[in-house]
Order: structure tokens, then C-alpha cells, then sequence
């Protein structure tokens, strides 16, 4: 993986801070044409004026793949780390964030981009831990956090909507020290 000024890059991928309203007005109808919006967003469908201006003010990072021809990089899924929150402690401050990720139908090496902006989160933003939450039903996004080494630390009942009916939530956090030990054990990042 390769860090740059404008964020990382790993054989062809490109994870960068996502602030421009174009790129994120056409990521919006993109994931809401694929149906994947909803998962997304759980609960409440944001207007795409709501999603540009949540995503601008937040540490939102886009997904590029770039075209084996060379050409422009394409705009593939956006992740976030929001809100970041840094809490007083006996020996220093704890930074922590809320993380989550969308990716667009399709879309191949999503693990890789995942890894690259877990890696941007820790680094950039000094994290020391970075949690999620994912609706119990959701298989896949659970198989996912696994895979980028999040561990599940706990359940809330009823807690969120996912297509259409009340469900638990399963709470999921990986911290540094967790994260740099995962990534040591990938012999190869796994697509």
C-alpha cells in the first residue's frame, strides 16, 4: 500500500478523502439504483441534497478503481468515519469513530478497499479504535467486518430497521494494536 498526500493506493485501487458534491451526487444515485442505498443508510433514505451535505462535512473517503488502460480512476463505493470523538482518559486521550462503508454493484476487491481505508482511518485520523454497527439479518456486511478483522463485542435488540422490519444491531469494533496484527497475518490481501 502506498501513501500519498492524497490518501492510499494499492495496485490499481485509490482511497482518498470524497468532498466533491458531483462525485457524491452520482455515488447516491448509483447505490440508489443498485438497491444498496438502503442498506447504507438502515433506517432513514436520506434526499440526495442530505447525503452530499452529511458526507461533506464528514471524514468521508471515495473508492477509485483505476482503468487498466490508464484513464480516469472510477468512482466505486465511499466509506466514513463519523463522528470522531476524543475522550479524556487517566492516560491520555482515546480517539474513537463510528466507521461504514457502500460499495457499488459489482464492484471486485471490496475487502482491499475496506483494508485501505481502515489503514487511512488509523493513520489520518489517529484513531485508536473504530466500531460499527450492522443489522443482525445482514449477512454479508457481517462476513465483511469480519474480514477486515472488526470482532463482535455485543448485540442491541430492536435497535434498527433493515428492509423494512425492526432488528437487532450487532455492535463490532477493532482497535490499532488489533488491526496491525490482523494485517500482519494477511499473507496477501485477499479480493
Amino acid at each position: 500500500m502506498i501513501r500519498s498526500e492524497h490518501g492510499y493506493s494499492y495496485d490499481g485501487l485509490v482511497v482518498r478523502p470524497l468532498v466533491e458534491e458531483d462525485l457524491l451526487a452520482y455515488l447516491y444515485l448509483r447505490l440508489q439504483q443498485d438497491g444498496g442505498l438502503k442498506h447504507f443508510c438502515h433506517e432513514n433514505v436520506p434526499t440526495v441534497t442530505e447525503f452530499i451535505r452529511l458526507h461533506v462535512t464528514t471524514k468521508a473517503l471515495g473508492c477509485f478503481e483505476e482503468p487498466p488502460s490508464g484513464g480516469v480512476p472510477a468512482l466505486v463505493g465511499i466509506g466514513f468515519a463519523d463522528p470522531i470523538q476524543r475522550v479524556k482518559t487517566n492516560t491520555g486521550v482515546l480517539t474513537k469513530a463510528e466507521t461504514g462503508m457502500a460499495f457499488l454493484r459489482g464492484t471486485k476487491r471490496t475487502i482491499d478497499f475496506g483494508l485501505m481505508m481502515l489503514k487511512w482511518a488509523f493513520d489520518e485520523l489517529d484513531l485508536d479504535v473504530a466500531y460499527g454497527t450492522t443489522p443482525a439479518p445482514n449477512k454479508l456486511a457481517l462476513r465483511f467486518r469480519e474480514r477486515l478483522g472488526f470482532r463482535t463485542v455485543g448485540e442491541a435488540p430492536l435497535y434498527t430497521v433493515y428492509e423494512g422490519e425492526p432488528c437487532s444491531t450487532i455492535i463490532s469494533a477493532v482497535t490499532r494494536e488489533q488491526f496491525e496484527e490482523f494485517l500482519l497475518g494477511q499473507v496477501e490481501v485477499e479480493t
